[in-house]
C-alpha cells in the first residue's frame, strides 16, 4: 500500500518557516486556512495546493516583520510502500521567483510513481465510483468535498470517505467536524506568532500517540 508519512513545506506561499507535517493510514484531516504571505494578495489563501501552481510571486513567501522573504517555495512530500519498514520514496518540488522549477525523487527506482489520486471537479461522483470500483493502495486527497452539498447528501458522502479510508490512505481538507472525528489523524494550519502560518497536530497520527 501507498502511504504518505510526512509533508515538508518551507518557504511555500505563506509557510515562511519550515513546517513537519507527519500523516498516518486511513483518514487524514486538514482543517484551516494559510495565512497570508504571497507577494500579490494580503488575503488568506483557501487552500494548500502543489508548489508548481500559480505565478512565482503567488507561490514563494514575501515575508514578515518576523521572518525574511524566502527565495524559493519547497514542498517535500516522503513516501512509503508496503509498510513502514520498507525503503522510503522522497520527492521534493521548487520554485523560485523566476520561475524556475525543480524537481528531485529519490528511493528505488521502481517506486517514484506510486498511485495518488486527485479528486477535484464533481469530487462526489469520483469518490462513489472508487468505493464502487473497491479502489485500494493508493493515496486519495479531497478537497472540501462537502460544499454545496445538502446535509442528508454529507452524510452519504462521510460514509463512502469512511469505506475508501479502509482500504487507501484518504487526506481530506474538510471544516465538518463529523469527519475530523472519524479521521485517525487531524493537522491544523494557522498563523502563528511570526505572522507566517504553522501546521501543528490536533490529533496525531497513532504512530506519534
Amino acid at each position: 500500500m501507498t502511504a504518505i508519512k510526512s509533508v515538508v513545506l518551507h518557504g511555500y506561499r505563506s509557510f515562511g518557516e519550515r513546517s513537519v507535517v507527519p500523516l498516518g493510514a486511513g483518514l487524514n484531516c486538514v482543517v484551516g486556512r494559510i495565512a497570508a504571505g504571497s507577494r500579490r494578495s494580503s488575503k488568506p489563501s483557501a487552500g494548500v495546493s502543489g508548489a508548481h501552481h500559480g505565478a512565482p510571486d503567488e507561490i514563494v513567501f514575501c515575508g514578515t516583520d518576523a521572518v525574511p522573504a524566502a527565495r524559493r517555495a519547497l514542498v517535500s512530500v516522503r513516501l512509503a510502500f508496503g509498510g513502514a519498514a520498507a525503503p522510503a520514496t522522497e520527492w521534493t518540488r521548487s520554485r523560485d521567483l523566476k520561475g524556475g522549477d525543480g524537481f528531485e525523487a529519490t528511493g528505488p527506482a521502481d517506486r517514484q510513481n506510486p498511485r495518488v489520486d486527485c479528486l477535484g471537479a464533481d469530487t462526489r461522483a469520483a469518490i462513489s465510483g472508487l468505493v464502487a470500483a473497491r479502489h485500494t493502495g493508493a493515496v486519495i486527497l479531497i478537497d472540501e468535498a462537502e460544499a454545496g452539498l445538502p446535509e442528508g447528501e454529507i452524510e452519504a458522502l462521510h460514509a463512502e470517505i469512511r469505506v475508501l479510508a479502509s482500504g487507501n490512505q484518504v487526506i481530506a481538507a474538510t471544516h465538518d467536524k463529523r469527519l475530523m472525528k472519524a479521521a485517525l489523524s487531524v493537522v491544523g494550519v494557522t498563523r502563528g506568532a511570526s505572522g507566517s502560518s504553522v501546521a501543528f497536530q490536533m490529533k496525531p497520527p497513532p504512530s506519534l500517540r
